[in-house]
C-alpha cells in the first residue's frame, strides 16, 4: 500500500510541507545545472543531504523495499569490498557514487509518497531544462559571434565553481548547457521536449540539441518526436479541427526572418550554422550506417566489443559486485591502456558502467527497477512510459542514469508516480508537463 503524505492542513504542519516541497523543487533544478557549485560541492547533492537530514529531523523519512533501495544496498556492499583497494581517484568516484544513491534511495520513498512534491520536483527538472535551452543558444552565439567560451570565462575563470565548464572538440567549442558535457542535460532535454505543452519550446529544445552536436541527444530527441508523432496521430481527428491563431503563424515567419537576416549579415553566423549542420548530417549518416565511425563513436562501440575481455578478465567478486560505483574505467585501462593519463573515468555508457563498476547483480537490479518503471506506467501514461524507455535507450550510448549523481533515478521514480495518479492531480496545481500528458486518460 502506498504510503499517502500527510502534509496538508494549517499552521506548522502546513509550513513544513511548503519547506519540503521547496527543497523538493530546488533539487530538481540544481540536478541539471551541475556547473554551479558551492566549494567545488554540486549544489543538487547539498540540497538532497538537506531533505534527507530535514526528513530525518522531523520523523518523517521511512523505507520501502524497491529495487531502488536493493540498488541502493547493492551499491553499499561493492563501496565496503571494493573502496579500500582502489587508488584516491577512484576511491572518492566510489565514495561519491554511493552515498549520491543511498540519498536518492532515502528520499524518494518520501517525495514519492507526496504527488505534490513528486509533481514539484519535475517542474525543477523543468525549469532548469529550460535554461539549459536557452544557455546552449547563448553559447553557441558568442561563441560565433564574439569567440568567447561563457561557460570558461563565467563558472571557471571569474566565479571558479569548476575546473572544466566547457567541452572542445576537433572542430572547436561544443555547446553543452549549463553542464561541462551534454550527457549531463540530455534527459533534461528530453523531459522538457516531449512533456512540454508549449509548441514552442518542443521546437527551441529539438533545435538546442542538434547544436549539442551530441548523438546521444540527437537519438534521444528522434525517439521523443517519434512518440509525439504517435500521440498526434492517435488525437489526429481532434488536431485537425483546431484552428491556428494566426498571431502563431506571424511569430514562425518572423522568427524565420530574423534568423535569415542575421545569417545574410553575419559571415561568423553562416560559417558556424554550415559548421554544425556538416556534423549532425555527418552524424546522421554514420547512425546509418554510410559514413566511418567517428573517433568518438569507434571509442563507444569498443565499450561493447570489449566486454567479453573484461568480464573474462573478472574474478567472481568483481563479476558479481563490480570494481567500484562509477569505476568502470580501472579495469578498463588495465586492460586496454585507454585514458591512462586520467585519475579516474567512467566508461560512456549506462549498462557497462553498471555492469563493470556494481557487477552483475546491481546491473540487474537497477534495469529490473527501469523496466518495472516502464510497465507500471504504461496501463496509464504511456507518454511517460516511452520517455523511460527512451532513457534507458540513450543509455546505451552515454551516461544518463549513472556518474552524475543519479538524480534521473528520482525524476523516474516521480514520473511513475505522477503517471499513476495523473488523473486525481488537480488543474490547479498540476504541472503544465503534467497537464500535457492527461490527454491519455
Amino acid at each position: 500500500m502506498r504510503r499517502e503524505s500527510r502534509w496538508y492542513g494549517s499552521g506548522s504542519v502546513l509550513s513544513e510541507g511548503v519547506v519540503f516541497r521547496t527543497l523538493v523543487f530546488l533539487a530538481g533544478l540544481f540536478a541539471c545545472i551541475p556547473v554551479i557549485t558551492v566549494f567545488s560541492v554540486s549544489i543538487y547533492k547539498v540540497i538532497v543531504l538537506l531533505i534527507a537530514i530535514y526528513l530525518v529531523i522531523s520523523g518523517r523519512l521511512f523505507f520501502l523495499v524497491t529495487g531502488l533501495q536493493v540498488f541502493a544496498i547493492l551499491s553499499l556492499i561493492t563501496c565496503f569490498i571494493t573502496v579500500l583497494q582502489l587508488p584516491n581517484a577512484y576511491a572518492n568516484a566510489d565514495l561519491s557514487g554511493t552515498l549520491s544513491i543511498i540519498l536518492i534511495a532515502l528520499v524518494a520513498p518520501c517525495i514519492v509518497s507526496d504527488k505534490a512534491a513528486s509533481v514539484g520536483f519535475i517542474d525543477g527538472v523543468m525549469v532548469a531544462g529550460k535554461l539549459n535551452v536557452i544557455w546552449i543558444y547563448i553559447q553557441t552565439f558568442l561563441s560565433a559571434v564574439f569567440a568567447v567560451d561563457i561557460n570558461d570565462l563565467l563558472f571557471t575563470q571569474i566565479l571558479k565553481m569548476v575546473d572544466v565548464a566547457s567541452q572542445y572538440k576537433v572542430h572547436g567549442l561544443v555547446a553543452t548547457g549549463l553542464c561541462w558535457n551534454v550527457g549531463g542535460i540530455t534527459a533534461a532535454l528530453l523531459i522538457v521536449f516531449i512533456l512540454a505543452s508549449n509548441p514552442w519550446w518542443k521546437l527551441l529544445t529539438l533545435l538546442a540539441g542538434l547544436l549539442t552536436q551530441s548523438s546521444t541527444a540527437f537519438i534521444g530527441l528522434a525517439l521523443c518526436a517519434c512518440v509525439l508523432i504517435l500521440k498526434w496521430l492517435k488525437n489526429a481527428s481532434i488536431v485537425i479541427q483546431q484552428k491556428i491563431p494566426f498571431g502563431s503563424i506571424s511569430i514562425v515567419i518572423a522568427t524565420i526572418a530574423v534568423f535569415l537576416f542575421m545569417c545574410s549579415v553575419s559571415a561568423e553566423l553562416q560559417n558556424t550554422v554550415i559548421s554544425y549542420l556538416d556534423i549532425t548530417v555527418y552524424r546522421i549518416n554514420t547512425i546509418l550506417g554510410t559514413r566511418t565511425y567517428d573517433s568518438s563513436a569507434q571509442a563507444h562501440l569498443g565499450y561493447y566489443t570489449n566486454l567479453a575481455s573484461l568480464l573474462n578478465n573478472a574474478g567472481i567478486i568483481e563479476l558479481f559486485f563490480g570494481y567500484g560505483v562509477n569505476c568502470s574505467g580501472l579495469p578498463y585501462t588495465a586492460l586496454f591502456g585507454q585514458y591512462a593519463a586520467l585519475d579516474s573515468w567512467a566508461i560512456e555508457s549506462d549498462i557497462v558502467n553498471t555492469l563493470l563498476g556494481m557487477g552483475l547483480l546491481g546491473c540487474i537490479s537497477l534495469y529490473y527497477w527501469l523496466v518495472k518503471c516502464v510497465i507500471r506506467s504504461w496501463s496509464t501514461n504511456k507518454t511517460v512510459a516511452a520517455l523511460i524507455a527512451i532513457f534507458i535507450i540513450c543509455g546505451f550510448f552515454y551516461n544518463l542514469q549513472s556518474v552524475n549523481s543519479y538524480w534521473l533515478l528520482l525524476v523516474e521514480a516521480a514520473l511513475v508516480r505522477c503517471a499513476l495518479d495523473t488523473s486525481s492531480i488537480d488543474n490547479s496545481s498540476c504541472t503544465s508537463a503534467m497537464k500535457a500528458c492527461r490527454d491519455e486518460q
